[in-house]
């Protein structure tokens, strides 16, 4: 599945609650901020370890600022990991945010910006 797929499944997903919380203009400024601190994430962050990657939208980090936001809103939400194993919303954001952390400081991240993630 694409990022660009998976990204607006997990904003199908997550995102309405959130909207219906900040309304629509307060949540563009939120979507915005979010993408904003993202890519100034991914920047700082392959600046220090000096690699050479195409920029970034900000996109995924809006995305995960949503998930972290709705987990906040609803921490015993149940929502589904890989479609199919059940977990409270906080506790599967926060599984999420780890592994992100993992990977960004170990350099296992590939093609999934996790600095990105963790600056949204």
């Amino acid at each position: 599945m694409s990022d660009f797929a998976i990204n607006m499944l997990v904003l199908h997903s997550f995102g309405p609650p959130v909207i219906a919380a900040l309304g629509p203009t307060s949540f563009v400024g939120f979507w915005i901020s979010a993408a904003v601190a993202s890519s100034t994430a991914h920047v700082v962050f392959n600046m220090f370890n000096k690699k050479k990657t195409a920029g970034a939208l900000g996109a995924s980090g809006a995305i995960t600022a949503s998930t972290i936001l709705f987990a906040l809103m609803h921490p015993k939400a149940q929502i589904s990991i890989f479609f199919f194993i059940p977990v409270n919303a906080l506790v599967g954001v926060c599984a999420f945010i780890a592994y992100d952390i993992y990977r960004a400081s170990s350099g296992t991240n590939g093609r999934i910006d996790s600095a990105g993630h963790i600056g949204g």
